[in-house]
C-alpha cells in the first residue's frame, strides 16, 4: 500500500515534534534556553558592537581582531585568526 507524500511529512512532524518535546523537557537544555533568553540584549549588544565595525570583503582585519579580543575577555584562550583575518578559532 502505497503512501503518499502528505503522510510522510505528518509522520516527520509527529517524529519531530517528540524530539522537540523530549529536549525541552530536559533540565540542562532547559537551563540553557532559560540563560539563551536572559541573555539575549547582551549577544545584541555584541553584534552591534561588532557590525559597526568596518569590515569590506578581505579587509576583515579589524572587526577579526575585536573578536578575538571579546573571546578572549569571555575567558577563552588559544584564540587564532586566519591569514585572511576572515576566520577566528579557539581551542580551548
Amino acid at each position: 500500500m502505497s503512501r503518499g507524500l502528505g503522510d510522510v511529512y505528518k509522520r516527520q512532524d509527529k517524529d519531530l515534534e517528540l524530539i522537540f518535546q523530549k529536549l525541552t523537557s530536559d533540565r540542562q537544555v532547559k537551563q540553557a534556553l532559560d540563560f539563551l533568553k536572559q541573555d539575549a540584549p547582551n549577544t545584541i549588544a555584541q553584534q552591534k558592537e561588532l557590525v559597526v565595525i568596518e569590515a569590506p570583503t578581505f579587509q576583515e582585519k579589524q572587526r577579526s581582531l575585536h573578536y578575538a579580543q571579546m573571546l578572549k575577555a569571555a575567558g577563552l584562550q588559544d584564540v587564532t585568526i586566519d591569514e585572511k583575518f576572515g576566520s577566528v578559532t579557539t581551542n580551548g
